[in-house]
Parts: structure tokens; C-alpha cells; sequence
């Protein structure tokens, strides 16, 4: 699978279809290809959005965390965050200095306490309250 550029300007993603080919081997290319334009691609959007997900998504992880531990006070480590997003230390720095900036979270050495919750969640995408909503949902049927 490749990024190519076509002739309007945008990209597409070119995949190679890998079944018998001319030698019948498997595993050859067949020539036969198959183009989607970049913008329909799962996930495409977000690509474009980068910087902007990763503060949701971290606001995301933050607010799960404290539902799972039932305080908005916990440990954590911009580390830790980093691993679970999939991103650098630094951005996640960033990232909680924006936060703090905004006066919804604090972070000191390990620790995280969220301030604002409701101004936390509004930064969040909304698929947080989807995943809170199910997960009470869930933990209800448990007890």
C-alpha cells in the first residue's frame, strides 16, 4: 500500500491486490490495483486533526481514569499518558500546560487532579460520554 500523489492534487492510497500472479505463485502482485482517495480513508480525519485529537483523546484518558477510580485526584505521569496515547512526552507536557493554563487540571510530580470536570469533558470528543455512558451501564448490571 502506498500514498501517491494524483492529478487533481490530493492524495490517494494505492493498495496492491497480492494473490497468484503471472508465476502462480502466491503473493505476486497482479498488476490489479485499487484507488481510494485519501479524505475516505478510516481515520483520515483525525490524521489531518493530529495535535488537536491528542488534546481530546488526553482529556478523554484523563476523565476515564478518574471515573475508573472514582476521584478526580490520581496518579499519573505525563509518561505513563504519553504510552497509553501513543505519543511524545512532550506533547503530552504540552498538552497538560494548556490544561492547567485553563485552570481544568492540575499535574504534580505524578499526580493529576482534575479541576473542572464539566470544562474537561466539553474538550473531550464526544465519544467520552458514549464510553462513560456504556461503562455505568455496564457496572450497573454488576452489582
Amino acid at each position: 500500500m502506498s500514498l501517491c500523489r494524483n492529478g487533481t492534487g490530493s492524495h490517494e492510497v494505492v493498495a496492491v491486490r497480492l494473490a497468484s500472479g503471472p508465476t502462480g505463485r502466491p503473493g505476486h502482485a497482479t498488476g490489479r490495483r485499487r484507488r481510494e482517495p485519501w479524505s475516505k480513508r478510516p481515520g483520515h480525519r483525525e490524521f489531518a486533526r493530529g495535535a488537536h485529537l491528542t488534546e481530546q483523546r488526553a482529556a478523554r484518558w484523563t476523565l476515564t481514569t478518574g471515573d475508573r477510580t472514582r476521584s478526580d485526584h490520581f496518579p499519573l505521569t505525563h509518561n505513563f499518558l504519553a504510552q497509553m496515547l501513543g505519543v511524545r512526552r512532550s506533547t503530552v507536557s504540552a498538552i497538560a500546560g494548556r490544561l492547567q493554563s485553563a485552570g481544568l487540571i492540575t499535574c504534580t510530580r505524578g499526580n493529576l487532579t482534575i479541576l473542572d470536570r464539566q470544562r474537561l469533558t466539553s474538550v473531550a470528543c464526544e465519544r467520552y460520554m458514549i464510553i462513560k455512558n456504556e461503562f455505568d451501564t455496564f457496572a450497573a448490571g454488576q452489582t
